[in-house]
């Protein structure tokens, strides 16, 4: 026996089927043309809520016995006309229990106490405590519209708040604990309702304008179902007549649901379809593994200079063998890095030596490293899914020029893997680190993680996996509002984020904006952070035959005052005595050490006239526009490409390089300061490439983050 897996599949599940003895073939993205030519030999498959098994699915599904939903939901399937056929159609009812129980009954107190409506007050800056009142649970009545798996699971929970529970369900004659009565009776008792019904004709509607004003006065309505179930149109109205006091939306009868009137009423509160969805991400298990040490690696533009093979000897599950594989003489589509990447991912799945999380958690993520003068500091992260947002929106600003080579390469690995192993590097907006306070309460215990990195060594990494829903649920109220994140380290690999949306969306039109590709995960930093640091970033100017060092010395003398030094050390001392003054650049060939000081800013404004002040006074920006392009007329294209320069955080090398050839120059720069990215990043402009190199490094293979079209986060 064969099984088509048409939808994206957790490897557990198909591994599961295959132990059984049964072939798995897996398509998970199958259009709606090659389901109709791959059918025929298939006597059973497996859906999601993406393939729609229509009338002409099933006619030319002539083996077809049995249509497998692995979910909940049979709006996709055409059921009536499969039974007709004699095929069985077959769900996993109990798979999103759990999470729509919770969120209904999170909803449920949030309608109680006014807590949404509470928390918008707080943040205006007023102080309304006689405004939100609220009401008790305990010893209300609780009247469930269906009373399914998931329906119980709300009536227990919501019977340990001390809640009466009454259900319509006209296909159950007896429910424990719960009093089963019809419709009439249970709008006319309940101070709370909530639905629990799939949307079929007997339930399209079933709370409409009648049934409203059959209700109690003040009565409360939570909607975790499906959408079509409520007239819209008719709860605004008893909303606006006070017949209803409020209302909780997780669907909606067109999703996302256009313009509509009913968030425009403080009374309603919302979410958008996510009642099923968590953000369970992916971590190594340490029990697997003999060192959580040898798997983890440096960002995958950082596994350099024989780091791969080091990182190779660690572990055969060290992860750079996903984000930075071996590449082969014989590699071919069939057999690449990419397709290596997506096997090895899927083994460890497998094996148990990746596993995921049971719930929705924030991964708190320090890290503790020395600076030069002994002092040591602590850096403060949380590692979390960010939903996309396209740079246009001013939620997440750019601050540097990106290449063409490393996009391509990390999307085809997202294509390949469906998942993200490292993060992007994001700054948010914290004057006063309100959401470290946060997480600092909930982290007084052992870290669950506790690493050293080979590269970095004297960065300790400790990560807690923090799971209590109140402080998710603080730190969520922290961010929802803030705009202006800044992206410190990552921008290849958010541009390639983006534009994975984009090829998904158009192949899934009809996914939720919570689908796993809408999201990448990111390590957030408060600027405030007290922990962050930023290093220069040196540039290496090798196999340059343009002009001699006596000629560039001598065309920089027109815009600078250049000053022979004795060593490499005097050199550097002087760059930091510069202190917060632009323009002082170091300049080194096999001639000797040059300190440049820019006479006139003016000059930037000549050259760059369209750039704003903030831009023209980096240091970046005067070694790029005035010495490499108009003094050594490096061509700005080569940079771009990444022609015949290095960029070197340690200029060991550079010196090195530089003492061995005459067409070798070495620019040592100050760091760039935090104020210096913000300046920029909120006028809008792009700093040069590698203009910060913020440390230490955020790490990978501390957690992962699936995105398939089938993920909810």
């Amino acid at each position: 026996m064969k099984v088509l897996i048409c939808d994206a599949t957790d490897p557990k599940a198909l591994k599961i089927i295959e132990d059984a003895g049964i072939e798995v073939v897996n398509q998970p993205d199958i259009t709606p043309d090659e389901l109709l030519e791959t059918i025929p030999d298939f006597p059973c498959m497996v859906v999601r809520s993406r393939t729609k098994v229509t009338k002409q699915v099933i006619d030319a599904g002539k083996s077809l016995k049995a249509i497998v939903r692995a979910g909940v939901g049979l709006d996709n399937i055409d059921v009536p006309y499969a039974k007709e056929k004699g095929i069985q159609v077959l769900n996993t009812p109990s798979a999103s229990t759990q999470s729509v129980a919770e969120l209904t009954i999170a909803y449920l107190m949030a309608l109680a106490r006014q807590i949404p409506q509470m928390t918008a007050s707080m943040k205006a800056g007023k102080w309304e405590k006689k405004a939100f009142l609220g009401i008790e649970v305990a010893d209300k009545t609780l009247g469930l519209i269906g009373s399914g798996r998931i329906g119980r699971a709300v009536a227990d929970r919501a019977i340990a708040l001390g809640m009466t529970v009454i259900a319509y369900d006209p296909y159950l004659d007896e429910l424990e604990n719960v009093e089963l009565v019809d419709l009439e009776e249970l709008l006319k008792r309940a101070d709370f309702i909530s639905l629990h019904v799939p949307h079929t004709d007997e339930t399209h509607n079933i709370l409409d304008e009648e049934a409203f004003t059959r209700m109690k006065d003040g009565v409360r309505v939570i909607n975790c179902a499906r959408g079509g179930t409520i007239d819209e149109d008719a709860l605004y109205q008893a909303i606006k007549n006070g017949k209803v006091a409020g209302a909780a939306l997780d669907v909606y009868a067109k999703e996302p649901p256009a313009e509509t009137k009913l968030f425009t009423l403080e009374q309603v509160i919302g979410s958008p379809h996510v009642g099923a969805g968590t953000r369970e991400g992916i971590r190594y298990d340490q029990n697997k593994i003999d060192s959580i040490n040898n798997v983890i690696s440096q960002p995958y533009d950082r596994v350099r200079y024989g780091l791969q093979e080091k990182y190779y000897d660690l572990s055969p599950y060290n992860v750079t063998r996903i984000i930075k594989g071996k590449e082969s003489d014989q590699d071919n589509e069939a057999n690449s890095v990419y397709t290596r990447a997506k096997g090895f991912l899927e083994k460890w799945l497998e094996e148990g030596i990746l596993l995921r999380e049971d719930q929705p958690a924030y991964y708190v993520y320090h890290q503790t490293f020395p600076l030069p003068s002994g002092e040591t500091l602590t850096r403060k992260a949380f590692i979390s899914a960010f939903e996309l947002s396209t740079f246009d929106e001013g939620i997440v600003l750019p601050h540097e020029k990106t290449h063409a080579g490393p996009k391509i390469d990390r999307l085809k690995l997202t294509r390949a893997t469906e998942t993200y192993f490292g993060n992007i590097f994001m700054l948010y907006p914290d004057p006063e680190n309100r959401i470290s306070a946060i997480f600092d309460r909930a982290i007084e215990r052992t870290p669950d993680i506790q690493a050293r990195e080979l590269y970095e060594k004297d960065v300790l990494h400790q990560v807690w996996v923090v799971t209590d829903p109140d402080v998710l649920a603080a730190v969520s109220q922290e961010m929802e509002p803030k705009t202006n994140l800044i992206i410190a380290d990552g921008h290849h690999r958010y541009e390639t984020a983006l534009n994975y949306q984009a090829e998904m969306q158009e192949k899934h039109p009809d996914a939720p904006p919570e689908a796993g590709f809408n999201y990448r995960m990111v390590a957030m930093v408060s600027m405030s952070d007290p922990g962050l640091v930023i290093l220069p970033t040196h540039r290496l100017i090798f196999d340059y035959q343009k002009l001699t060092s006596d000629e560039i010395l001598e065309r920089a003398g027109n815009y600078f005052q250049v000053e022979e030094l004795a060593s490499r050390s005097q050199l550097e001392q002087r760059l930091e005595d510069s202190g917060s003054v632009s323009g002082v650049l170091g300049l080194v060939s096999s001639q000797g050490f040059y300190l440049l000081t820019l006479q006139d800013q003016d000059v930037m404004a000549e050259l760059e006239p369209d750039r704003v002040p903030a831009w023209r006074n980096l240091d970046v920006s005067i070694l790029h526009s005035l010495l490499l392009t108009k003094i050594m007329e490096v061509d700005q294209e080569a940079i771009d490409n990444l022609e015949n320069i290095k960029y070197l955080r340690e200029p060991d090398l550079g010196y090195d390089e530089v003492q061995k050839s005459d067409s070798a120059f070495l620019f040592i720069l100050k760091p760039t300061r935090i104020e210096q990215v913000t300046a920029c990043t909120d006028a809008g402009e792009k700093m040069p490439q590698k203009s910060t190199d913020f440390y230490p490094k955020i790490i990978t293979g501390l957690a992962m983050l699936p995105v398939q079209a089938s993920e909810r986060l």
